[in-house]
């Protein structure tokens, strides 16, 4: 009997190691297979966005999906480490954030479809089981595609 019980604690303690570990959002790779373009979607989640920095000679402007404007959060000049909540999201979104240049190009996180010159200009990895670090490259064209012009952890919590 008490193997039982061990069993069934141990099991108990599995499933908990796969709940905490389990994500709610979901990274879909680049259709070409590449290694930025990837979509973010989001369901029954909050969102917040923390700037990291970036070694871009601009001060980009990144705006979550339908910004107000003057929403926008300066990647060179707020201070590393600056949060900003992004809002709750129940119904399943694509997260679309997008990345503007003082020349006004305006880069979307996504495919390379969803841009004018047909780049991906963001690219997603999953961190932990609740963050999300964004990349971006800011040059027409791909630039030098170090995707390190700006960088945004998205740490990403169910709702309650």
């Amino acid at each position: 009997m008490k193997l039982h019980h061990r069993l069934a604690a141990l099991l108990f303690m599995c499933c908990l190691v796969i709940a905490s570990t389990t994500r709610g959002f979901e990274i879909v790779p680049a259709d070409d297979g590449g290694v930025a373009g990837q979509t973010l979607t989001v369901q029954g989640e909050v969102v917040s966005m923390t700037l990291l920095g970036g070694s871009s000679g601009f001060d980009n402007q990144i705006a979550p999906p339908n910004a107000a404007p003057g929403a926008a959060l300066s990647c060179r000049t707020l201070p590393a480490g600056f949060t900003a909540s992004l809002g709750r999201f129940d119904a399943r979104t694509e997260l679309a954030l997008t990345l503007t240049t003082p020349e006004g190009d305006v880069w979307t996180m996504g495919p390379a479809v969803d841009n004018d010159d047909l780049v991906p200009h963001a690219r997603l990895s999953a961190t932990a089981p609740d963050t999300v670090l964004v990349e971006w490259e800011d040059l027409n064209g791909g630039g030098d595609a170090d995707y390190n012009d700006c960088r945004v952890e998205l740490r990403i919590t169910p709702a309650r």
